[in-house]
């Protein structure tokens, strides 16, 4: 995955649960890899949840015993009543408000594609239909070469989540295009 998502330009990755697939990719790149990125989506809060449970789980599966392994996840728990953690207090870098969710993952919630709001070289999007609006062109025959020409020219790498076949016109697009 690091070595794609090192080539920029516009990728597709096809997903029958984009929002658990997204989850999983930031959760990859960003907390295990350190990969700035930003994500357009309109699931943000559920794919900050869905992270926050796989740095929990990878936390309670490092324990050393049992013992451990129990405390942890009652001490865990108390994020539920509290909002933050008290032990182990490195989690609290990823609650909602935690400085991970400023310098590692940024969510934005345009409802479109814009290069100069995006601040990192790693931007994943939930939706093809993002790109519906790029430049002013609308057709998405037009749009993807487009965004994928300046997403090069930027040295941007742009992973877009689609589902199912897309039409002939842009399939063949998609399918040179496709991510893993």
């Amino acid at each position: 995955m690091m070595q794609k998502i090192s080539e920029s330009g516009l990728w597709f990755y096809k997903s029958y649960l984009p929002i658990t697939d997204i989850s999983k990719m930031v959760y990859e790149l960003s907390v295990r890899n350190g990969v700035p990125v930003t994500v357009l989506s309109s699931c943000n809060k559920r794919i900050q949840q869905d992270i926050i449970a796989m740095v929990r789980k990878d936390c309670i599966d490092t324990a050393y015993n049992e013992n451990e392994r129990n405390w942890l996840e009652q001490e865990m728990a108390e994020y539920n009543t509290h909002g933050f953690f008290f032990h182990p207090q490195e989690m609290n870098e990823y609650v909602e408000n935690g400085p991970f969710w400023s310098h590692y993952v940024f969510f934005d919630d345009n409802e479109w594609l814009n290069f100069s709001l995006c601040l990192d070289k790693v931007i994943i999007v939930e939706d093809i239909h993002v790109l519906c609006d790029y430049e002013g062109e609308t057709d998405l025959e037009n749009t993807l070469p487009m965004v994928h020409a300046d997403a090069m020219e930027r040295n941007i790498t742009v992973v877009v989540f689609v589902s199912g076949d897309a039409s002939d016109t842009i399939g063949n697009f998609i399918e040179t295009h496709l991510f893993l």
